[in-house]
């Protein structure tokens, strides 16, 4: 999911925020899908066929994220690589000021504490569910449920996120 933002973001300025949202409709799109596939695969061939029909699909990923290349103009002339050692490399890739800025750290703890809710929330509701007496072939669904407002609500938010009065 990282990569969708880094990718649109290098070749939209003006609607980024609209791109963006549809394009991240993509996951709910995949989060109503693939539970009850998932469910199919379970039932028809095991745990194990499972495992490897999923991984193929992912795998499938590969060639797709190599078709995507940096626009014309971020290409710019390379600056004296002849003479760049590991430890300047590792000064530059390991620099960790931005961390300083408080902005940033509310950024990273409200995000991950966000996507633990929602991550617990998807893998759980199932399962009590199914304790509650939902019969299996049901609460597969319940993730779906979740997923549907997020269609629904991106794109209007997104679209509202890329006027003028909005975004900065």
């Amino acid at each position: 999911m990282v990569c969708i933002p880094v990718v649109l973001s290098q070749y939209f300025t003006k609607l980024r925020p609209f791109a963006l949202g549809i394009a991240i409709c993509g996951l709910s799109v995949g989060n109503i899908i693939f539970p009850p596939f998932t469910r199919y695969l379970l039932e028809t061939y095991g745990w194990r066929g499972t495992l490897l029909l999923l991984g193929g699909v992912s795998l499938h990923l590969v060639p797709l994220a190599a078709v995507f290349k940096p626009p014309a103009n971020l290409h710019q002339s390379p600056q004296n690589t002849t003479n760049i050692n590991f430890t300047s490399f590792l000064k530059k890739a390991m620099d960790f000021s931005l961390l300083k800025d408080n902005r940033l750290k509310l950024f990273i703890v409200g995000t991950t504490l966000g996507n633990m809710g929602i991550m617990t929330f998807l893998q759980h509701t199932p399962s009590a569910a199914v304790s509650w007496g939902l019969p299996l072939t049901q609460a597969a669904l319940l993730p779906a449920a979740f997923a549907i407002p997020s269609i629904i609500l991106r794109i209007p938010i997104s679209a509202v996120a890329s006027m003028q009065c909005t975004n900065r």
